[in-house]
């Protein structure tokens, strides 16, 4: 998985103005059938089948994401909910995502993943300073998750979705659903927790549905939504 993220290597470039900000918005999901197929190496030799919901929290979605550029040429964390910030200023330092449990380590990942570490990067560069200097600024990533990690609806997952949707926003990377699913699924084996496509594709597409994918390295996702009568959407 990693090895596709190598081959094909990003160069971000700033897509906003200065007083621009970047917000993504994701709701969780419930898994109804399926949980497991859609994780590696199953899903690979079989292809997975999976149905679920995607769900809000008291009319809203609960995981939410801000990018903003900032003046100074650094990369700066925020979380709302756990009251943490960290300042990121070296590829160092950018690179110590494999802590598990760090409050930071996805969005640390995800950067990586958008070209902000030499080997997802197709250019070279002497200092993350200096990229971001050519990129044109240094930006701000804030976090909010209002459902914490380990509630089994599927937050860690759809939080590195949301966070790499914000970032191929941010950053111009032109990736579409599914890549950004698959960067997802490449992002947990960098943090050594591995993981499956269906929280993610859960998160990232609304309702309730029947999600599949044939057996192969390059999972292609196909996403058939499911229609309710009224009386049963009401019950839900």
């Amino acid at each position: 998985l990693t090895a596709s993220a190598l081959a094909k290597r990003q160069q971000p470039h700033l897509s906003v103005y200065s007083d621009q900000i970047v917000w993504g918005r994701s709701p969780v999901r419930i898994d109804l059938a399926g949980g497991w197929t859609d994780t590696p190496p199953q899903c690979f030799l079989e292809g997975g089948h999976v149905v679920n919901i995607a769900i809000e929290l008291n009319g809203q979605p609960p995981i939410q994401i801000y990018i903003k550029p900032c003046r100074e040429f650094h990369i700066v964390f925020r979380s709302i909910d756990l009251g943490n910030a960290e300042r990121v200023r070296t590829w160092e330092e950018l690179q110590q995502f494999t802590t598990v449990g760090s409050p930071f380590s996805i969005p640390k990942a995800a950067v990586a993943l958008a070209g902000f570490l030499p080997r997802f990067c197709s250019r070279s560069y002497s200092s993350l300073e200096a990229q971001l200097k050519e990129f044109g600024s240094g930006f701000e990533v804030t976090l909010l998750s209002a459902i914490p990690a380990g509630s089994g609806l599927g937050t860690s997952s759809i939080l590195a979705a949301t966070v790499l949707g914000a970032l191929n926003d941010f950053c111009g990377l032109a990736w579409d659903k599914n890549d950004i699913c698959q960067q997802s699924l490449i992002l947990e084996q960098l943090l050594t927790t591995g993981g499956g496509w269906q929280d993610q594709v859960g998160g990232a597409t609304p309702g309730l549905k029947y999600i599949s994918s044939m057996p192969g390295l390059k999972q292609e996702i196909k996403v058939t939504h499911v229609e309710l009568p009224e009386s049963a959407r009401k019950e839900l």
